[in-house]
């Protein structure tokens, strides 16, 4: 993640749905799993415009609210956790 990036965006925190809350619980039974996760690579040949991919995947990030979220524990939300998101960046 980059954090220098986070700087100028403001935090937001909610309670955890009900199914991030269940997986959030499961990793706490079995740390590390990673029976939810799909595995996926690419081999790329030839020149790669680094600043092109770099992009591509801030405007992912960008888009999907998940890929700035983590979780904490929260004994506010009894033991289910809480959920932090950083704010879209401003462009």
């Amino acid at each position: 993640m980059n954090y220098s990036a986070l700087a100028n965006q403001q935090i937001k925190t909610a309670p955890a749905s009900s199914g991030q809350a269940r997986l959030w619980f499961l990793d706490q039974l079995e740390p590390g799993r990673f029976d939810y996760n799909v595995p996926i690579g690419w081999r790329i040949a030839g020149p790669l415009d680094v600043a092109a991919l770099r992009g591509a995947l801030q405007h992912v990030v960008d888009r999907h609210e998940i890929l700035r979220t983590t979780f904490t524990p929260s004994t506010a939300s009894r033991g289910n956790g809480s959920r932090r998101a950083a704010t879209r960046r401003s462009r």
